[in-house]
């Protein structure tokens, strides 16, 4: 479990960890298959998570308590909820999130993020989090991107990562192929020099690259995008966006343009409860 803290481990044992009574239990009831549960001894006294202990002990998940002072020692949050869990990495396909290949132009509408070197674990999990809100049909990350197995990743998509995982990608090129099949159009969000996001004709199947941040995308990919474009700020002197935040904005842009209006949940009026 230690290993699993790293990246190297996580890639060698294709696991990873899970903090937290009600993700853990998300999990077990996606049949994600969690392999071990660890508490700190003492916590079993909460209702939530005696719970949780005897439901895994039901299903045949092994299942122990731990001193605090070794518990400590696996967790990576200082103000930990008092379990941890081991579970299998499940990636999705490429072509999984690109869908299936078609000449029809007008294939329904369609698109997908990748992420192409960015670094911060907590804008990856928002990502991945903002994607399903908004309609993306997929994330990809870029061989060089933040490991989206990695705890803080996990805590920030807020179990999307287990609903909607991840795909691997390992060069530009491979998802070009893939991407032409489909009839996608590639769309460079880059920091200057592009389209006004306002005036961009977004795709109607759309791959939005987002680089790292900081640098953003490298010229190579910017360069071979089928648009560029950049969101401005209303105020000059204002701090540009993070790479999530910015993704989010694209993203609500996109689906203004492109979801149907059956597709969009109607907001509940006055005293009545959202729809699930």
């Amino acid at each position: 479990m230690r290993a699993l803290g790293e990246r190297r481990g996580r890639r060698r044992e294709g696991k990873f960890l899970v903090e937290g009574p009600k993700v853990i239990r998300e999990l077990i009831a996606r049949k994600a298959g969690v392999e071990l549960l660890l508490w700190k001894e003492g916590a079993e006294q909460k209702p939530e998570l005696a719970r949780l202990i005897a439901e895994a002990r039901a299903l045949g998940i092994e299942a122990f308590a731990v001193s605090p002072a070794l518990f400590s020692e696996l967790v990576a949050t200082e103000t930990s909820q008092g379990a941890i869990a081991v579970a299998p990495q499940r990636w999705s396909s490429l072509e999984e999130a690109l869908g299936p290949e078609t000449t029809d132009e007008k294939a329904p509408p369609r698109a997908i993020v990748v992420a192409a070197g960015l670094q911060d674990p907590g804008n990856l999990g928002t990502i991945l989090r903002s994607a399903r809100f908004l309609g993306v049909a997929g994330v990809a990350c870029l061989a060089g991107t933040t490991d989206p197995w990695s705890p803080k990743v996990v805590r920030a998509s807020a179990g999307t990562l287990i609903e909607s995982p991840p795909a691997r990608l390992e060069s530009i090129a491979e998802l070009a192929v893939l991407a032409r099949a489909r009839g996608y159009r590639t769309v460079a969000l880059v920091a200057r020099g592009g389209r006004p996001l306002e005036a961009a004709p977004l795709p109607r199947r759309s791959i939005l690259l987002l680089g790292a941040e900081g640098p953003g995308l490298s010229t190579a990919i910017s360069d071979a995008a089928d648009e560029r474009v950049t969101i401005l700020p209303s105020d000059p002197r204002a701090e540009s966006l993070n790479a999530a935040m910015a993704f989010a904005v694209f993203a609500h842009a996109w689906r203004m343009e492109w979801a149907r209006p059956d597709t969009v949940p109607a907001c509940p009026g006055p005293g009545e409860q959202p729809s699930r």
